[in-house]
């Protein structure tokens, strides 16, 4: 026989303990939080919240904590009638399903038994496959798994990567997981954005530099010579001069190249990986980019879908960022149905700005709407 606790003030919760018990259940009731703590339940399958508590913060903690508490229960919240809006942002909270007062006996058992199916299913999906370097990467959606499956697959590859995204989509994030995984996880990783290096310096800081070369120049190794064996994270490449992108081209494609201001012939081994926020049209503008140029960087070409494109990964994505920030604070129904409904033109890097500064101007133990601050 399976657990239940129902955590509930409202009237109608001996009716529904009642009616849960007539399918096989055995269920307890508690008030609140204090009475739950008191009552040291052996094993806890389900736990069912009452909304009215709960979004009137009379429930000082997060599903994480309850989670922990009760080992891992399957969570449900109760409403007194049905709402389209709650059904819609229930998993914003991380909630199971949501359970009416109104529902028969067997309409519940059937929505408890299909939580214990898609929770299976949930645990069972390729992302527990794949290894402990994609934690970081949050999200269950079919096209962060699809990215998560393509970063899997190139793992024994040494073709150079192209990732296109828009910014703070997790372009770095996937480079960085790429290389992990990769042969050369052993090797050196240079991480260089493109955008700061001055174009008349773009040279040398790529290819090294003799010395007298030029005014106020040294004997320094470039990126590719320091990468030598390694992989190279070229970001923001779209910003590399065309100039420059002439003179990459024998290194990537033969691995030669020279020091600027020497004749002599070097050669190194380097896996590229390359990012940048341009679109697909804009790689094929002449006047950006060359197209030699961008056939040998691009061996594989990984988009990364803006957030905007999967916002069901918001949830996880706000529970994450909130271990990350520190944040221990729960979240009103308006303010998942705000986050949920804007358009996120900044991707993940502004829902983590607008999760953190929320914390702070919050001052209850919820953050509301009214606490976000959008641009």
């Amino acid at each position: 026989m399976k657990n239940i606790v129902i955590i509930s003030e409202s009237s109608k919760l001996a009716m529904m303990c009642k009616k849960i018990r007539t399918v096989g259940y055995q269920v307890y009731s508690c008030a609140d939080w204090i009475q739950v703590r008191k009552n040291k339940y052996r094993r806890v399958d389900f736990l069912i919240l009452d909304i009215e508590n709960y979004a009137k913060k009379k429930f000082a903690f997060s599903l994480e904590v309850l989670k922990r508490h009760f080992n891992e229960p399957l969570i449900f919240l109760c409403c007194p009638k049905k709402s389209e809006k709650i059904e819609k942002i229930c998993m914003c909270w991380g909630f199971a399903g949501v359970i009416y007062f109104s529902e028969s006996a067997n309409s519940i058992h059937n929505k408890l038994t299909q939580g214990i199916k898609s929770n299976i299913q949930f645990k069972s999906q390729p992302d527990v496959l794949l290894p402990p370097e994609f934690q970081a990467f949050v999200g269950m959606s079919k096209k962060i798994v699809e990215i998560k499956q393509q970063l899997f697959r190139l793992r024994k590859s040494n073709a150079p990567v192209l990732l296109l995204g828009e910014t703070g989509s997790g372009k770095t994030l996937c480079a960085q997981i790429l290389q992990k995984i990769s042969v050369q996880n052993n090797t050196t990783f240079i991480q260089a954005n493109m955008a700061r290096f001055a174009p008349s310096l773009c040279e040398s800081e790529l290819f090294g530099s003799s010395y007298g070369a030029f005014t106020g120049a040294i004997e320094k190794p470039g990126l590719f010579e320091k990468v030598n064996g390694g992989t190279l994270f070229l970001d923001e490449i779209g910003t590399i001069p065309l100039e420059m992108q002439a003179k990459m081209l024998r290194v990537l494609e033969e691995g030669k190249f020279s020091r600027v201001g020497e004749t002599r012939e070097r050669r190194t081994n380097v896996r590229l990986i390359s990012a940048t926020n341009l679109t697909k049209e804009e790689l094929h503008n002449t006047d950006i980019m060359r197209q030699d140029f961008l056939y040998r960087i691009a061996g594989y070409v990984i988009e990364i879908p803006p957030l905007r494109e999967h916002k069901e990964d918001i949830p996880l994505l706000i529970i994450n960022l909130s271990k990350i920030l520190g944040i221990k604070k729960t979240f009103s129904v308006e303010a998942m149905k705000k986050l949920m409904d804007y358009n996120w033109k900044g991707n993940v890097r502004e829902l983590k700005k607008i999760l953190h500064c929320a914390s702070l101007k919050s001052e209850e133990k919820c953050i509301l709407s009214t606490d976000f601050s959008f641009v």
